[in-house]
Formats: structure tokens, sequence, C-alpha cells
């Protein structure tokens, strides 16, 4: 009596292990899903074109159109 007490345990807990492993590895497998749908959302269109412009000559532009417009103003004064 004791020895079946002891095989139906002994095969209750392999039971349990085989679904502790599954359920681990469809974890697994989910937080590995998870992450790349996280990759592909943070993915554009334009993600794998590259950018050839010359950087340099756009900050001069953008320079010379900022002194400009940074110049002090002439306050107007009202007349009363």
């Amino acid at each position: 009596m004791a020895e079946s007490f002891l095989e139906e345990q002994l095969a209750r807990i392999k039971r349990l292990t085989e679904k502790m492993t599954q359920a681990q590895n469809s974890a697994a497998d989910l937080s590995n899903e998870l992450e790349r749908g996280r990759y592909l959302a943070r993915q554009t269109p334009l993600h794998d074109v590259r950018d050839y412009r010359l950087y340099a000559a756009n900050d001069e532009e953008v320079s010379e159109r900022h002194t400009a417009n940074d110049a002090p103003r002439r306050r107007r004064r009202g007349r009363r």
C-alpha cells in the first residue's frame, strides 16, 4: 500500500515537473516575443536609411539666420 502511494506521488511529481517546464518554456517564448515586438515598434520605415547630409553646412546656415534675428530690437514708443 505504501509503495503504490509513493509510486502515485512520484508520477504526480513527474507530471507537475513537466507542466512547470512547459510553463517556463512558454514564459520564455512570450518574453522573447514581447521583446521582439518592442524592437519592431521602435523601428520606423526609414530606420535603415542612412543620412548623407553634411551637418556642418547646415549648422552654418542656421547660425547665420539666428545672428540676424538675434540683433537687439528698437522699442517703439507709442504716441500720446
